[in-house]
């Protein structure tokens, strides 16, 4: 007899699929539920970056000779400096405390890119996983930005230029000249920003150059008693050290000198090579260069050439100028915080719009892959069960002959 094959036919695979049809709904439903939970709050964590662009403008930002604040070492990547991250998470430690700056740093989780000539733009972009919510994200690149705002503040925070170097200086000569240099600084820098802000700041810009003017009288005073009575904090120490420094200055005057005649020469030589413009320029810094150092040696002339020398050995001038250089410090304070005012007025944090997500899928692409795949494993496993209840249905087994020899020794008895 011969025997048959069973073939599989297109209807017969759909009518075993569906007789498993409740069975393949269920799956199908928990696969793509559970593939689209686990991508949405799974993998886009991984892959997703929240992203922001911004420009910061403040007092100087487009010029490199501003001349009240120093920016030029200010680098745009030490935004996301890992020193910042902590400061940012330091500012809301309540809402921050739960994000990883130290990995976020270490793994390169975030960078920043700055673009833009005239007005420098920078974007930063954090990994997803970071954050609990798009509104903490937000909250902490906003405290990242601030990075520039006070970098300009620290700056103007920091205008105790000459007076830092004042304590560790012995000589009152040069005591008295960083507190002149103080003076100067602050004056030049006063009457300018006096022209630059509304009434109120200028109004206190134009009090404090008073107070200035009368303090540089004092000052001038207490220096020219300084000169007049050789007050010294050392007599033997001020006559070695000057006598070397007078040396040194007048090796310098020979030098300075004969590089101004070798410059005259040339020029009165009508020599071709000799750029007028570049020579008049070096010309005027020899000369203000000659001044300064004819003022020096004649300022220690008069402290170690056979003049008596006034120990200050009760400390009286060493007070007075103490004195001088704490009120300096107050005057220096008064200049901080009008600059201060300044820069908060003038300084501003803009944002290219909201801050965004990049990289993600969305929940709808994310429930069709769940509903693509939940459908593809629920139709295998719906065939596969059908398939194999079909196979248990259609075995039947077969029952055994009866024997004939038993048969027929029953019918003899």
């Amino acid at each position: 007899m011969e025997e048959e094959r069973d073939g599989l036919s297109l209807g017969g695979i759909l009518h075993t699929i569906f007789s498993q049809k409740w069975l393949a709904l269920i799956i199908a439903a928990l696969l793509t539920a559970g593939i689209t939970l686990a991508l949405y709050f799974g993998y886009n964590p991984q892959v997703t970056d929240y992203v922001s662009t911004f420009t910061v403008s403040f007092p100087g930002s487009e010029r490199s000779d501003f001349i009240f604040l120093d920016i030029s070492n200010f680098q745009f990547r030490e935004i996301i400096a890992l020193d910042n991250l902590e400061a940012a998470k330091a500012s809301d430690e309540e809402k921050f405390e739960y994000i990883d700056v130290q990995s976020m740093h270490l793994n390169n989780n975030i960078s920043i890119t700055k673009g833009g000539e005239e007005q420098p733009s920078y974007t930063i972009r954090i990994n997803a996983k970071y954050f609990r919510s798009r509104s903490d994200a937000t909250a902490f690149i906003k405290a990242l930005a601030q990075k520039p705002i006070d970098y300009i503040m620290s700056q103007a925070a920091a205008q105790d230029v000459f007076l830092s170097g004042y304590d560790s200086a012995k000589f009152y000569e040069d005591k008295c000249s960083l507190l002149k240099k103080q003076v100067n600084y602050l004056t030049e820098r006063l009457n300018v920003l006096s022209t630059l802000t509304e009434e109120e700041l200028k109004r206190d810009c134009g009090e404090l150059l008073t107070e200035l003017e009368f303090y540089e009288r004092q000052l001038d005073s207490a220096i020219g008693e300084m000169r007049k009575e050789h007050y010294v904090h050392d007599a033997d120490e001020v006559k070695n050290e000057y006598e070397l420094h007078k040396f040194a200055l007048d090796n310098q005057l020979k030098t300075l000198t004969r590089e101004l005649e070798l410059i005259f020469g040339r020029i009165s030589e009508s020599d071709p090579a000799v750029n007028l413009a570049q020579a008049s320029k070096r010309i005027e810094e020899l000369a203000k260069q000659i001044a300064e150092t004819e003022e020096l040696i004649r300022i220690y002339d008069e402290y170690y050439i056979d003049k008596p020398l006034s120990e200050d050995t009760d400390g009286t001038f060493a007070g007075k100028l103490t004195e001088l250089n704490e009120r300096l410090k107050s005057l220096t304070d008064s200049y901080e915080d009008n600059l201060k005012q300044y820069c908060t007025k003038t300084s501003s944090i803009v944002y290219a719009g909201a801050l965004y997500r990049e990289g993600d899928l969305n929940v709808v692409v994310c429930l069709l892959i769940g509903l693509i795949i939940g459908l593809i494993v629920a139709v295998i496993v719906a065939y596969i069960v059908g398939a194999y209840k079909l196979k248990k249905t259609t075995e039947t087994p077969k029952e055994a002959p009866a024997d004939i020899n038993d048969n027929t020794d029953n019918d003899k008895n």
